[in-house]
């Protein structure tokens, strides 16, 4: 009986702290898609324009800690056969935030960022036709929801 009680606090104990860790992160801010829309699109290739928003209730860095691209918010392109990103989907192409592109590096609550990306499409086949882009795939930002991070485009 005593470590059937000594288990019960033990699970208690974990349920708890699991639920204040919940609650530290959901004042963090949040990078989404807002939309990604196709501005130019030949045999072997398509350029974008993408957008992404803060939802979330603090300003994150997109810059990395040092002042190289390497280490900033990346933005990856996979080729995909459905809507959903997973581990089998292609990588296409990606790029990273550039060091200027905002200000103070700083995305602030409820602001954008906006720019182009031109991807090579010479895998693509008629089986793999979407366009799966993810956001953040180094896990240099850290965010609330890391599950929100991902935006299909059908071609």
């Amino acid at each position: 009986m005593r470590y059937f009680l000594l288990g019960v606090s033990l699970f208690i104990a974990l349920s708890s702290l699991g639920k204040t860790s919940t609650l530290a992160t959901a004042d963090q801010g949040d990078l989404h898609f807002e939309e990604v829309v196709i501005i130019k699109q030949k045999k072997n290739f398509v350029c974008v324009r993408y957008t992404i928003k803060n939802i979330g209730n603090t300003a994150l860095n997109l810059l990395g800690e040092t002042n190289r691209t390497k280490d900033n918010l990346t933005i990856r392109v996979y080729l995909s056969g459905d809507k959903e990103y997973s581990k089998g989907d292609v990588l296409l192409d990606g790029a990273y935030i550039d060091n200027n592109a905002v200000s103070d590096g700083k995305l602030l609550p409820g602001k954008s960022f906006t720019g182009e990306l031109k991807i090579d499409l010479r895998l693509k086949t008629n089986y793999l036709n979407v366009l799966i882009f993810k956001l953040d795939d180094f896990k240099t930002v850290s965010e609330s929801d890391e599950w929100n991070n991902t935006y299909p485009v059908i071609l």
